[in-house]
């Protein structure tokens, strides 16, 4: 899939939480909670399962650690990692809490949280795919009424690095170790702050040459935007050298 935007207006994010809730899309909802309270990336996300979350006693943990994708693939290399550390909010406590005991008696201990539906009917375990959390999730920011920024399944991460600099003021390397990436540039141009930046400094340039713009307004327009050619003026033809071929040679006979 290609780049993808945060949502940059947080009350249309907030409004595709709505529209979910209300057409009963209970699973795509919390899915959406996990996401921007954990800021786990979309296949971490779905990897994670009742046990990761709930003990034994069926009390919602306090915290719980991941081993990211991202990890998985240094640790091939043999690099030394750590696995991430994830507290739990209150917001997402409540939530989990609430549906696992809403339908204790469709879930087992060891399910996935977003366990396929259709698996489910077979009796697999199996975890729902990144492109149907993509279709849905481009579907009801559609609906919501996002328009200027590109949808995905990754934007609900970027929509939480996003916020967290803009609004939160969080400082940017606190949530580029937050997010495990490598530099502070690489989180600047993740969560689009980059480019806001780099809006922000093509507008201050153009205002320098704001004059101009008189010319372009609609009463200094002419009537018609393109001049008919004249006809008097003849264009001078081309004229093509002649390639004279050599003439063949004739054999005498004596």
């Amino acid at each position: 899939m290609g780049r993808v935007d945060p949502f940059r207006d947080f009350s249309k994010f907030l409004k595709m939480q709505e529209l979910l809730a209300k057409d009963e899309k209970i699973k795509e909802l919390l899915l959406i909670i996990v996401m921007y309270n954990t800021n786990l990336r979309v296949g971490d996300a779905l990897s994670l399962r009742w046990c990761d979350v709930i003990d034994e006693n069926y009390k919602v943990r306090n915290r719980f650690y991941i081993e990211e994708s991202k990890l998985r693939y240094l640790r091939k290399k043999k690099k030394k990692i750590n696995k991430k550390f994830i507290p739990m909010t209150l917001q997402l406590k409540d939530s989990l809490l609430n549906i696992f005991f809403k339908y204790q008696s469709e879930i087992s201990y060891y399910d996935y949280i977003f366990r396929s539906r259709s698996f489910c009917k077979k009796g697999q375990n199996i975890s729902w795919s990144r492109s149907y959390v993509y279709l849905f999730v481009k579907k009801y920011a559609d609906l919501a009424g996002v328009e200027d920024d590109i949808i995905g399944a990754h934007s609900i991460r970027k929509t939480w690095a996003y916020h967290a600099y803009n609004q939160l003021k969080i400082p940017i390397d606190r949530i580029s170790r937050e997010l495990n990436h490598s530099s502070i540039q690489v989180t600047e141009r993740y969560a689009g702050i980059d480019e806001d930046i780099q809006r922000e400094h093509y507008n201050m340039v153009s205002k320098l040459a704001e004059s101009i713009q008189q010319y372009v307004k609609i009463d200094n327009l002419p009537k018609k935007h393109w001049k008919k050619p004249d006809k008097r003026k003849k264009k001078p033809k081309i004229v093509k050298p002649k390639i004279v071929k050599p003439k063949k040679r004739e054999l005498r006979r004596e």
